[in-house]
């Protein structure tokens, strides 16, 4: 059998050496333009910032102020539907009543509860012009 050889396995040198350092570099470094520039730079970023901040917090307050706006005008829509709708429950017969329940429902985009509600008041009255509109608006979309 043969023998297996010996691997020699050196370690790394235990010399430490530095990197030498360039005078032109260790130079720049301590001149004032050299810190004037830094410090220049870093002022635009900082205003940069901060100019992004109070941007980003306008535009966000904008679309927060819309959201509120428009959730509050749903509500008072719904409250409006669930007026007309008591008004529907003790006059059955009454089609303006019918009317304002199709026409809020069309602001609020439910369309088929708007073509149901539009659909009783044309059967009260089926000459009813704004309930005819209506109708002309529901069947395009």
């Amino acid at each position: 059998m043969m023998k297996k050889p010996k691997i020699n396995i050196q370690e790394f040198p235990k010399i430490f050496r530095t990197i030498p350092e360039n005078k032109l570099f260790k130079k720049a470094l301590k001149s004032k333009t050299f810190k004037y520039l830094s410090l220049g730079f870093i002022s635009v970023l900082c205003i940069l910032l901060a100019l992004s901040i109070i941007i980003i917090g306008t535009v966000v307050y904008r679309n927060v102020s819309i959201l509120i706006q428009t959730s509050n005008q749903r509500k008072e829509i719904r409250d409006k539907i669930a007026f007309w709708q008591s008004v529907v429950e003790k006059y059955p017969a009454y089609k303006d009543a019918y009317f304002q329940i199709a026409a809020l429902e069309y602001r609020l985009g439910d369309f088929e509860n708007a073509r149901q509600a539009n659909n009783k008041a044309l059967l009260l009255d089926p000459s009813f012009k704004n309930a005819e509109e209506l109708e002309s608006l529901l069947n395009g979309n």
